[in-house]
């Protein structure tokens, strides 16, 4: 039965409140500084908060610092999680509609994080792009999503795919346009061609189900 990942805190990145501080020096009560505490997954996580470092929040504008945070949240996502789901991938047997290991464990990061886990699995798949079965089983997960949760790096994922010296990464290319069933890519697919005979009229039935279903000519 595949893990359970559960969040152990929220990533905000957010400064929580802190309580009051008496200072023995004058009596009074004076405020704390803010002291920022974010969590990722249980598993295969390390207990380094996404802000480490000193950081002079007075000198960096609100998107500077919203840079900053994606940057440190996307390296802590590749540290994390990218060797388990490397495992996953080489490990499992993937069957079309049904839920693999790998589909729960990005799920599970996606309700952490979606902009930086999409980040994360379009960097892992351009780094192993080389290796046949993590791709294909890349490919196989990012499907299955919706594609309004997986936009824009799944469809950009879906078309290099398109592109691969290896067949059946060509063929889950096409099948992950067919799962997502949009008419927004159909220019390029329309330009898309195979060498191999099967596979061009698989793509062409693709595209002629996208086309009678949105009344595209």
């Amino acid at each position: 039965m595949p893990e359970k990942y559960k969040l152990a805190t929220q990533d905000t990145g957010k400064a929580e409140e802190a309580e009051p501080v008496s200072s023995y020096d004058t009596g009074k009560i004076k405020e704390a500084e803010p002291v920022f505490s974010c969590r990722t997954l249980l598993a295969g996580t390390t207990d380094e908060p996404v802000l480490e470092g000193l950081i002079d929040l007075s000198d960096r504008s609100t998107y500077e610092m919203e840079n900053i945070l994606n940057k440190r949240r996307l390296r802590q996502f590749k540290e994390n999680y990218t060797k388990e789901l490397l495992r996953i991938l080489c490990e499992q047997d993937f069957e079309y509609g049904f839920d693999s290991s790998a589909d729960l464990f990005v799920r599970e990061l996606m309700g952490q994080n979606e902009t930086i886990t999409k980040e994360w699995l379009n960097s892992v798949y351009i780094e192993q792009f080389h290796d046949i079965r993590v791709v294909i089983g890349l490919l196989q997960v990012i499907s299955h999503l919706q594609y309004s949760e997986i936009y824009p790096q799944g469809p950009t994922m879906a078309l290099a795919a398109l592109s691969h010296a290896n067949s059946e990464v060509r063929e889950c290319g096409i099948r992950a346009f067919e799962n997502w069933g949009t008419k927004e890519y159909l220019k390029v697919l329309r330009n898309v061609r195979c060498p191999e005979i099967w596979m061009q009229k698989y793509l062409s039935q693709v595209i002629q189900d996208i086309e009678e279903e949105f009344g595209v000519q």
